[in-house]
């Protein structure tokens, strides 16, 4: 038996752009796990995130039954903002949301830096359709 959940080869990384993220990975991944990712949002009480990156923002908020993506910034949940590096490494399972925090990669310019922490396993909900993890559920 194992405990390595890694998804990903090495071999694959690449840098991903700004829009590639934004535009056409994170809304395939919500239409895969969308409904997986919102119930550990949900489940770990995390408000909205917007992610900012070069002049552009995204918003990740919990819809009626799975995940949404909204252009723009809300007033109510966490602002990120963070280099096209840092996001394409987030969205690769590179850099975890504290990693990226730990080398100074992301600024949270709105809300707790615990929430933005907190949302590391629901990005791996999302990208990797892995749940997170609820008391009981071993």
């Amino acid at each position: 038996m194992t405990i390595d959940c890694r998804t990903r080869r090495h071999l694959d990384r690449r840098d991903l752009d700004r829009d590639e993220v934004f535009d056409a990975i994170l809304p395939e991944a919500v239409e895969s796990h969308g409904a997986l990712a919102r119930r550990g949002m949900l489940y770990k009480g995390l408000p909205s995130l917007g992610m900012r990156v070069d002049g552009r923002c995204l918003t990740v908020r919990a819809g009626e039954s799975s995940l949404t993506l909204e252009e723009g910034e809300r007033h109510d949940g966490v602002v990120a903002e963070l280099s096209i590096e840092a996001l394409s490494n987030l969205v690769q399972d590179w850099k975890s949301t504290m990693g990226l925090a730990m080398t100074s990669q992301v600024s949270i310019v709105q809300g707790e830096f615990g929430d933005w922490v907190g949302w590391e396993p629901v990005f791996r909900a999302l990208l990797d359709g892995r749940p997170v993890h609820e008391a009981g559920a071993i």
